[in-house]
C-alpha cells in the first residue's frame, strides 16, 4: 500500500532519515511522522506539504522530505490503483460480445 511505498522511497531518497528506532521493529519519531502524513494523505485527498511540522525529535527539514515523500507516494499509489488491470478490461470485451 502507500505505506509501504513511502518507507521504501524515503529509504531510497533520504537514507539519512532514520525511519527506524535501534531495535529495528518500531519506528523513530521520523517514521512515526512519515506514517502520519501518509494517513493525512490518504484519508484527506489532500497534500500534507506544508503542514505545520513542529514535532519533538524531527528537525523541520525532515519533516519537509518526509511531507514531500508521503505525498508522492500516495499520488503514485492512487494511480496504480485506478488504471484498469489487464484482465478487467478482458472480462469488460468478454461481457460486450
Amino acid at each position: 500500500g502507500p505505506m509501504a511505498l513511502a518507507f521504501q522511497k524515503s529509504l531510497k531518497d533520504h537514507s539519512d532519515i532514520t525511519l527506524h528506532d535501534k531495535d529495528g521493529l518500531h519506528p523513530s519519531p521520523q517514521g512515526t511522522y512519515l506514517a502520519a502524513c501518509v494517513f493525512y494523505a490518504t484519508l484527506t485527498g489532500r497534500s500534507p506539504v506544508g503542514l505545520s511540522a513542529s514535532i519533538k525529535d524531527v528537525p523541520l527539514q525532515q519533516a519537509r522530505c518526509l511531507q514531500e515523500t508521503a505525498w508522492a507516494s500516495v499520488q503514485e499509489y492512487m494511480s496504480m490503483c485506478m488504471k484498469p488491470r489487464v484482465e478487467d478490461k478482458e472480462d469488460k470485451e468478454d461481457k460486450e460480445e
